[in-house]
């Protein structure tokens, strides 16, 4: 994320990467009996792997018709996502939300869990009861876990 200033972060979010990296790698170092200079080495490959979220937004983000050039293609979304087999725990019609039994993920990286989804349309409910064996594709739209779809598993 950008900050105010326009940088990709803030000094105190870098120092406070950096300390939990240096706790890291001193636990390692205790743990491992490792020299001194590897104590170092590990601290430095710790903090700058922490940085890559942070320079990948930022390419990602960046305007490049500024540049001279044109941005890179957007690249193409997968034509259909595998539907992840649930069974149904909990429906609550008024608060739209469906508690799912499931197995993997994929499109999220999500393991197998039971947990309460939000649903795009509450007409997703209308089909459905506990103890249903479904299908189901879940998205996370602004950092919200949503059911878009589901179907009752043959």
């Amino acid at each position: 994320m950008l900050s105010s200033s326009g940088s990709l972060c803030s000094w105190p979010r870098l120092l406070c990467i950096s300390i939990r990296c240096s706790r890291i790698a001193a636990h390692f170092l205790k743990a491992h009996s490792m020299p001194f200079n590897s104590f170092i080495a590990a601290t430095l490959v710790l903090t700058s792997l922490s940085f890559l979220p942070i320079n990948a937004h930022a390419q990602a983000t960046m305007d490049h018709s500024a540049m001279g050039h044109s941005a890179a293609p957007a690249p193409a979304k997968a034509a259909v996502t595998a539907m992840t087999e649930a069974e149904v725990k909990k429906v609550d019609r008024k608060a739209e939300t469906i508690t799912l039994q499931h197995g993997l993920i994929k499109n999220l990286e999500m393991p197998a869990m039971t947990m309460v989804f939000k649903v795009k349309t509450p007409a997703l409910l209308a089909k459905v009861k506990v103890g249903d064996k479904v299908k189901f594709n879940a998205e996370m739209p602004d950092g919200v876990l949503m059911v878009t779809a589901l179907e009752l598993s043959r």
